[in-house]
């Protein structure tokens, strides 16, 4: 639409506003643009109460999930969906196909070997889901199935597995499952020797399971009325003394973790929230004994925990003297005097390296560095001797341009390995497993994703830009293009973007994203604050009552890419989802001129309504996030922001919108009540879509066709609203 388009329909919206009633007062069915029924929810007036502070909310009885009215609304909601997108079902099967088709009819991971044996899992045609495997070191052929997902997934609409966990015999197998889609999961145990499973299942578990050093005892988490890990509990294979609660955490805002050291000598509990950790540790050779906390918690202090022989090798943002250490630096401390005024700091915090994790080895320690938005792996031996970071495959001749990349660990489970695996893409590069030598530095690769054999990297190009934002940031923006494609200004561009979590959105590879460049979309990936995609700094500077920069940046780039004529607003498309849902809601809310289309997946958007109901899912764990509005300056702050309560009247982009039914991150009435409040507040005729996956959870549809499907649906969107014609 061109200025003078959108002009003529505002000017055209205000006529009829004046020779009609408001819409909250229309009788009679609203119809859009084509004629079709829109699917308006009931208005039925509430009103929140903070901080003597009203917020009308008059969609507010859409969180009564089992209620047939609800239910009634979200049904008509996807009906209209359908019907709205129907004429897109022949671009939306071919993509599905052609995204099919780029993944190889059986696939397998490369082997890990653990003792005697190697691991590794494998999807073969026709099939959703994975099955694992393990097999003789010196006898490949000879392989037995430890868990077949199609077996497991029989007889339901979702499916998950995680957690799948080797005792350290390696005799039995632990794992858990969800079939609902709703992160409640339940944990099996598994004899190898016979195929037996032992024991009872364990209901209502947050998924997070492992073993005692003996093979006979394994921990799992379960879950508190608000979907928070909070317990700690041990039980056996056999049954014996029954399920023995271990810990219970009762501050809300901490949720658990618990891992068996790669040494396999320590259990270790993780009590984090979003500012402050606490680690306590146990013998797992003496499960019965109480978890000692290495340190106490202290506000703001973030520390992590890798045992490493004679040492714990920690983590932390703490320095010494109390001074903050945003981007982590390493310490060691004795197994026998594990007292903080013992600590030996091994590497510093350094102003523009921010330490990432780090694996410790029997002889090495693996620290994952980021600097200058990229990350980086570095070898150091225990001695010192040793010291050097990685040289990444960053340029070869088949990819002679690659300058940023993602990188992100494979499976390294011995402990006594001089060989470290980890996994390699760019934006041209499919994913690569590689190994490095930790003595040598030689890297060898295992495994290259296989995309078929019509893909050539020569037909694209990357780049990466930074645009200048408030308080003269320099945000990055990753690029990738056909070959060929002038900066015309018209060009069609999705933009992607997150920010939150200090998780970063780096530049990968991805399968799907060729349908839409090899259609003439640029996809760029904005690197914004509040992300970690620059350091903890970067995260810092991007949450709290700093979480507006995370929209300008975002909206920084948008401007960027139109001025430097990439494209233009009528050839714009965003997509974020989750929290980056909400930086797509802020976006649309503050400058909505900007954008042609948007899709916001599962969107985090009524920030305030869920962070002061600390009886919602994940909330309390998420104050430190995004503040706590039982603050009035917190409140003020974010009520600025949070994309429902900004709803006004305007024109708003091509908009769709993505929800589960029993999703516990983002629960679907955020994004249905967003959709309700939109289509009685918007002054355009732009299309507004709410799609919500009745039988699944945050990611939508479970297995490799349902993620294939939601993709397709998403895609075809996109490339009808950025003017694709055809298949």
């Amino acid at each position: 639409m061109s200025i003078l388009d959108r002009f003529s329909a505002v000017v055209a919206v205000l006529l009829v506003a004046c020779a009609s009633k408001a819409p909250s007062e229309v009788s009679g069915p609203r119809l859009d643009a084509q004629n079709r029924e829109l699917p308006m929810a009931e208005r039925r007036p509430h009103v929140h109460v903070a901080h003597q502070d009203e917020r009308p909310d008059d969609f507010y009885w859409l969180n009564e999930r089992n209620s047939p009215d609800v239910i009634g609304y979200l049904n008509a909601e996807n009906a209209y969906t359908q019907k709205a997108t129907e004429h897109l079902s022949g671009l939306q099967t071919a993509l599905y196909e052609e995204m099919k088709d780029r993944l190889p009819e059986t696939d397998q991971t490369a082997p890990v070997g653990v003792g005697d044996w190697q691991y590794f899992s494998r999807t073969t045609s026709g099939q959703s889901y994975p099955v694992h495997f393990r097999a003789p070191i010196n006898a490949p052929q000879k392989e037995e199935v430890l868990l077949d997902g199609n077996l497991r997934a029989e007889g339901n609409a979702y499916y998950a597995s995680r957690s799948i966990r080797i005792s350290p015999d390696q005799q039995r197998l632990l794992w858990a499952e969800d079939t609902i889609g709703n992160e409640v999961y339940t944990v099996y145990v598994k004899d190898l020797n016979t195929g037996e499973m032992l024991g009872q299942p364990l209901e209502g578990t947050s998924g997070d399971v492992d073993w005692a050093g003996d093979s006979e005892t394994f921990y799992f988490t379960t879950l508190d009325e608000s979907h928070r890990p909070n317990q700690l509990r041990r039980a056996r294979v056999d049954g014996d003394g029954g399920v023995v609660e271990v810990y219970r955490e009762r501050d809300p805002r901490f949720h658990l973790g618990i891992q068996l050291s790669r040494s396999q000598e320590y259990l270790i509990l993780n009590i984090e929230s979003a500012l402050s950790t606490e680690v306590r540790i146990l013998s797992s050779v003496a499960p019965a004994e109480r978890f000692e906390v290495l340190v106490p918690r202290h506000e703001g202090v973030q520390y992590f925990v890798e045992h490493s022989g004679e040492f714990f090798t920690i983590l932390s943002n703490d320095r010494d003297g109390g001074e903050h250490a945003a981007n982590y630096r390493i310490l060691r401390a004795t197994t026998e005097d594990r007292s903080r005024s013992q600590w030996v700091e091994l590497i510093p915090a350094r102003a523009e390296v921010s330490i990432e994790r780090v694996d410790s080895f029997e002889d090495y320690l693996v620290i994952w560095e980021r600097e200058n938005a990229l990350t980086h792996l570095r070898i150091r031996s225990w001695d010192g001797a040793t010291d050097y970071r990685v040289n990444l495959p960053a340029t070869d001749a088949q990819y002679p341009q690659e300058v940023f990349y993602q990188l992100w660990s494979d499976r390294n489970p011995d402990f006594h390995s001089d060989q470290y695996r980890f996994n390699y893409s760019s934006m041209l590069r499919p994913d690569t497993t590689f190994s490095v030598d930790m003595m040598s530095g030689e890297i060898t690769t295992l495994k290259v994703m296989d995309v078929g054999d019509d893909y050539d990297p020569s037909r694209y190009l990357t780049e990466r830009h930074y645009v200048l934002s408030t308080g003269g940031v320099r945000v990055p923006v990753s690029i990738v293009f056909r070959r060929g494609t002038p900066k015309s200004g018209g060009n069609p561009l999705l933009l992607l973007g997150y920010g939150a979590y200090g998780w970063s959105y780096d530049a990968g590879f991805s399968m799907t994203r060729l349908s839409l460049i090899d259609r003439g979309v640029i996809v760029a990936i904005a690197h914004v604050r509040g992300g970690g995609d620059r350091g903890e700094r970067w995260h810092e500077a991007g949450r709290l009552e700093n979480k507006q920069n995370t929209f300008d940046d975002f909206i920084a780039v948008a401007r960027g890419l139109i001025l430097d004529r990439w494209t233009s607003p009528e050839h714009l498309a965003i997509r974020g989802g989750s929290a980056g849902g909400l930086l797509i809601g802020a976006a649309i809310n503050q400058h909505p001129e900007l954008f042609h289309a948007a899709v916001a997946e599962v969107p985090f958007v009524d920030v305030l309504t869920t962070m002061l109901d600390a009886s919602i899912p994940l909330t309390a764990t998420e104050w430190g996030e995004w503040g706590d509005p039982r603050d009035p300056r917190a409140y003020a702050a974010m009520k600025r922001w949070s994309p429902y309560d900004n709803v006004t009247a305007q024109d708003y982009p091509n908009l769709l919108i993505t929800a589960g039914l029993h999703d516990p991150r983002v629960q679907y009435w955020e994004p249905a009540k967003w959709t309700a409040k939109l289509r009685y507040t918007k002054t355009d005729d732009n299309l507004l879509l709410l799609k919500t996956t009745m039988e699944g959870g945050h990611g939508g549809l479970s297995g490799r066709s349902g993620w294939l499907e939601d993709e397709a649906f998403v895609q075809a969107f996109i490339l009808n609203q950025l003017g694709w014609q055809g298949n």
